[in-house]
């Protein structure tokens, strides 16, 4: 016998979401989701599965695998990471780069903290230009702390064009001389690579100098 009315029509909630809401539930769930791996069947009456043991990993592992196809269609493009955080895809040849560690024995506060930090502003879920510009300074920062590094394994001319870049295109300063007249987004998503692909670059060659 059925108590739900015959004329029933229900009222589809998430019609009405902002991207933020849609994002927030969609993690949430991320965070609930676990995969029955052992349970008996209960047939009485149809009743069915009876699940006592789960794998949770394995489930988050198959929900992002089906939600960043979804995701990576928005624009931007988003993904949800190994944290369980929607942030902001990665173009396909970079997203090794993101995760890619760096060697043993990295100065922590000066190199890989900022890193880090870089990153997760950079890609945060409704990152202004403003957190943006903040995460590739952070990475002018490390590339400052590297300087020694970068002359000594790259030509001179590299090591002035990456802080010409930094210091004339008002991201470490801001005075009148530097170029504000850019499109912004577009900049600084290419610095922010090309600073992190050349700070793991020096980060490696000064590794494998020091281990030769």
């Amino acid at each position: 016998m059925s108590f739900i009315p015959a004329n029933y029509e229900p009222e589809c909630i998430w019609e009405s979401w902002d991207e933020d809401t849609v994002f927030d539930v969609v993690e949430v769930l991320h965070d609930l989701v676990s995969k029955p791996t052992n349970g008996r069947c209960h047939d009485y009456a149809d009743c069915g599965w009876h699940y006592s043991d789960f794998n949770r990993s394995a489930a988050q592992e198959e929900f992002r695998e089906q939600m960043n196809a979804v995701l990576r269609l928005n624009d931007p493009p988003y993904e949800i990471d190994g944290f369980g955080q929607i942030v902001e895809s990665a173009p396909q040849e970079f997203r090794t780069l993101l995760n890619a560690p760096v060697p043993p024995g990295t100065e922590h506060d000066l190199v890989t903290s900022k890193i880090d930090a870089a990153v997760a502003r950079f890609r945060t879920r409704g990152a202004t230009v403003d957190d943006r510009h903040h995460a590739v300074r952070d990475l002018a920062d490390v590339l400052e702390a590297l300087r020694s590094d970068i002359k000594r394994h790259m030509l001179s001319s590299d090591e002035g064009a990456l802080f010409d870049l930094a210091n004339n295109f008002a991201i470490r300063h801001n005075n009148r001389r530097q170029r504000g007249d850019y499109d912004r987004v577009t900049w600084l998503r290419w610095t922010f690579y090309v600073y992190l692909a050349t700070i793991h670059a020096v980060l490696r060659v000064r590794n494998a100098q020091q281990n030769m």
